[in-house]
């Protein structure tokens, strides 16, 4: 999971899984670059650094330095599947000078989140003989990026759906979703000026 994934799943600006991340409190899996995509490799971790980042997040004002490194051992023996994301391996872990921290409420955000994560994935596609490999909406030629443009310039949804056809409602949503998680460095071809790309170019 890319860093501004789990940063949805948690509920926290970008900004702040980053800060975590460059403090290395948490250890990444090795970088990753979409398949059939020229973009530059993404930071991602996996299960277990999100439950720890999300309960860092959500218990920060109660954890000292000491309390945080004691919320990373105790989340260790969690298997580091995305499985774990879904039910809590146990109802609560204990942190140590009485502090005991309630795992439901976190894993519920969890599995909404994971939810929107997946429907907003389900409707993108990365096809290396498609728009050079870059995300479209899946079973269109509609670039991800051109859509996230034209709505940074001011087009509203249904001008989207007037202007391309293949689209609906729930695709345009889920791939304005999928480029705020995935925002991409730059302008994308064809966006110049508010031109507007159809369906047909």
């Amino acid at each position: 999971m890319s860093l501004s994934e789990a940063a949805f799943v948690i509920g926290v600006p970008t900004r702040v899984v980053n800060t975590i991340v460059d403090e290395r409190e948490i250890e990444l899996l090795p970088s990753r670059r979409p398949a059939g995509s020229a973009e530059r490799r993404e930071r991602s971790v996996g299960a277990r650094a999100v439950a720890y980042l999300a309960l860092r997040c959500r218990y920060q004002e109660m954890l000292s330095p000491n309390g945080r490194r004691a919320l990373y051992e105790a989340l260790r023996p969690f298997p580091d599947t995305w499985q774990t994301l879904l039910a809590p391996p146990a109802e609560h872990i204990s942190l140590g000078a009485g502090l005991l921290v309630t795992l439901e409420p976190t894993w519920r955000q969890f599995r909404e989140r994971l939810t929107a994560l997946e429907s907003a994935s389900a409707w993108v596609e990365r096809d290396p003989h498609i728009n050079g490999g870059d995300p479209v909406v899946r079973g269109t030629r509609v670039s991800v990026a051109v859509l996230a443009d034209l709505v940074k310039q001011g087009a509203l949804e249904a001008e989207l759906l007037d202007d391309f056809p293949s689209l609906t409602r729930e695709s345009v949503r889920a791939a304005l979703q999928f480029a705020a998680l995935h925002p991409r460095r730059g302008r994308p071809p064809g966006t110049q000026g508010r031109r507007r790309v159809t369906d047909g170019e």
